[in-house]
């Protein structure tokens, strides 16, 4: 029998995140590096976090959001 996954409770840093994020993404070369610099820790911590995020379901999908008027 599978353990009840604990549910999950974001913290500060995952709530930078979220705000860095919920404009869209940098339009740059490695958009996840330069939304971890701005939140303030690594990439890889940043990259982690973000996965954890996506399998709790507390981001339910990231997805490009094309402005159309300027395209």
């Amino acid at each position: 029998m599978n353990a009840p996954l604990e549910p999950f409770v974001p913290d500060a840093v995952d709530r930078r995140i979220v705000v860095a994020t919920q404009a869209g993404l940098p339009l740059v070369p490695r958009p996840y590096e330069a939304v971890a610099e701005q939140v303030g820790i690594s990439a890889a911590e940043g990259m982690s976090r973000i996965r954890r995020m996506l399998a709790a379901g507390a981001i339910r999908r990231i997805g490009a959001v094309p402005n159309h008027y300027a395209l």
